[in-house]
């Protein structure tokens, strides 16, 4: 997986947390109008671990709907289970939060243009190497009867 492209305009997602549980914090910043697998807008994350001597971005993982790896590396298989569209704006908003409890954050990705408009967050695990390449969750808002082509789930969240 290659890195972000010029001109994917960077934020305004942006969170920082402990992903991987080793007391330093990683740097996630979204790039929600990133050209993904042919598809402009569909938007992409890119989360920098943290250490001592500050961020360390020649370990950085890139995340889309379509996979997740790392910089200059192969893809693997997606976690999210959805698919890169279109105007999606995947990252357009991002938190780091620790909601099961393990120690490692949780990287919450809003995707508030996702099905129409209705939205979608997904929910990245941590592991002690960043990122779960394995354990992730997708959130739609039919979940929850909001319907509305015009919810943008995702659009903003707060830590």
């Amino acid at each position: 997986m290659s890195s972000l492209a010029t001109g994917a305009e960077l934020g305004p997602g942006l969170a920082v947390g402990d992903v991987n549980g080793d007391g330093w914090a990683e740097i996630a910043v979204g790039a929600a109008k990133a050209t993904v697998s042919g598809h402009s807008e569909a938007g992409a994350v890119m989360v920098i671990p943290g250490s001592a001597n500050g961020p360390v971005v020649k370990r950085a993982q890139t995340i889309t709907q379509d996979g997740i790896g790392p910089i200059g590396g192969s893809s693997l298989p997606d976690p999210i289970r959805e698919q890169s569209k279109p105007g999606d704006h995947f990252g357009q908003a991002i938190t780091i939060t620790d909601i099961t409890g393990d120690g490692r954050g949780e990287v919450i990705v809003g995707t508030p243009a996702k099905n129409g408009g209705s939205g979608m967050l997904a929910v990245l695990h941590g592991s002690a190497t960043g990122v779960s390449t394995v354990t992730a969750q997708a959130v739609h808002p039919s979940w929850y009867g909001l319907n509305s082509t015009q919810a943008n789930f995702g659009e903003v969240l707060l830590k």
